[in-house]
């Protein structure tokens, strides 16, 4: 049941992600909900077992690619072809780094919150990768927004007492 949930949260992600319009535009969401009621409902876009159990944080960049953290093994990030969902290292993170969500900014840059680095870390499109953020006090960064104003927002939980 955990894993429909999970499915079926991602899915209504990607289409909320996908409902919007181009980045030159004023971003509006369609107000649409997808409901998937049994994983019957659901159709493979990539390869089953390509990504790890960590499989999270899906975001496209401005030139309409899709990238989801921890593909084929933990600490990676993967980038998606949409039109054949062919999948890819598009970028592997410092040592001992495991990604949680992936945001971009107005300049293409990639903003990873990294929960075992207690980090954000910046991938630049050169591929690049700084730490932007880093909190010891922090659980996890798990979650994280961009403000166009550059803050960044990042949900802290902690999952084992049930706070954060």
């Amino acid at each position: 049941m955990e894993l429909l949930k999970k499915i079926t949260w991602t899915l209504t992600l990607l289409s909320l992600i996908y409902s919007c319009k181009s980045s030159e535009e004023n971003i509006q969401p369609v107000d649409q909900e997808i409901t998937i009621d049994t994983v019957d409902n659901a159709t493979d876009f990539t390869e089953m077992g390509v990504f790890t159990m960590g499989i999270e944080g899906p975001a496209i960049s401005s030139n309409g690619r899709l990238y989801i953290v921890n593909y084929s093994k933990e600490g990676t990030i993967g980038v998606v072809d949409t039109s054949s969902g062919a999948v890819s290292v598009y970028l592997t993170l410092p040592v001992g780094s495991i990604g949680n969500s992936i945001r971009f900014d107005e300049n293409d840059n990639m903003f990873v919150a990294d929960y075992t680095g207690h980090n954000v870390l910046k991938n630049s499109t050169d591929k690049s990768v700084d730490t932007v953020v880093n909190e010891p006090r922090m659980n996890q960064p798990n979650d994280i927004a961009l403000a166009k104003s550059g803050v960044i927002y990042a949900s802290d939980p902690n999952w084992g007492n049930s706070t954060g």
